[in-house]
């Protein structure tokens, strides 16, 4: 058989890139990929209900952005058929620079999660480069801090309170969002090492202040 395929056969091993083996192995992956992929839209709604609401609390956030710039674009393309040329355009009809870069962000988790499951063979949004932005951190002045106040007060009771804690405690809105009754606990706001990513000391000497002022809105 693999003399009528134009091989040598007397006294030389089949070179290994001409193995009509290996070619059949490394095509049928690809085969397998791309027949199982559908358009962007189910392997977008796949990876929510797979995978995105199990183990991504922030999923909202990235189904908003896929949503806004990316199924407009791509919902009826085969994923398959999507290429680094194609991210790149979508970055660049996005103003914002942050949000360009969020989206690509939730973008590449799709298909990287795809390329895990053996849905996809590749990542298109491998090697996009991100957009350079600058630091947003600003020091709020002693004339701004009442200013805001009084403008969370506006925002309702319970949003003007998780506000108001965020201002007081320097913690994320997740995490200010999260907070229970059952978490303070003489004074002190206890969190859980699993909803923080950075060091609690500065907080929880401000929570013992703060916190029980609070707790009747628990």
């Amino acid at each position: 058989m693999l003399a009528r395929l134009g091989y040598p056969m007397r006294g030389r091993s089949l070179p290994k890139q001409c193995s009509p083996w290996r070619a059949a192995r490394t095509r049928q992956p690809r085969k397998r990929a791309k027949r199982g992929a559908g358009t962007f839209a189910d392997l977008a709604a796949r990876y929510l209900e797979q995978h995105a609401k199990r183990r991504n609390k922030s999923w909202r956030q990235g189904d908003k952005l896929i949503r806004r710039h990316a199924l407009p674009r791509w919902g009826k393309l085969q994923a398959a058929t999507i290429t680094r040329a194609d991210v790149k355009a979508m970055m660049g009809g996005i103003e914002a620079p942050i949000v360009a870069n969020q989206t690509l962000a939730a973008v590449s988790a799709i298909f990287s999660w795809a390329l895990k499951e053996e849905i996809l063979p590749a990542n298109p949004c491998k090697l996009v480069q991100r957009n350079a932005t600058r630091s947003r951190e600003r020091v709020l002045s002693d004339t701004e801090v009442p200013v805001m106040w009084a403008a969370f007060g506006d925002a309702g009771l319970i949003v003007g309170s998780a506000l108001k804690l965020i201002l007081l405690l320097g913690q994320r809105p997740g995490e200010v969002a999260h907070m229970r009754h059952e978490h303070i606990k003489d004074g002190w706001w206890e969190i859980r090492a699993s909803q923080c990513r950075a060091s609690l000391g500065p907080a929880l000497k401000t929570a013992r202040h703060t916190a029980s002022g609070y707790r009747s809105l628990l």
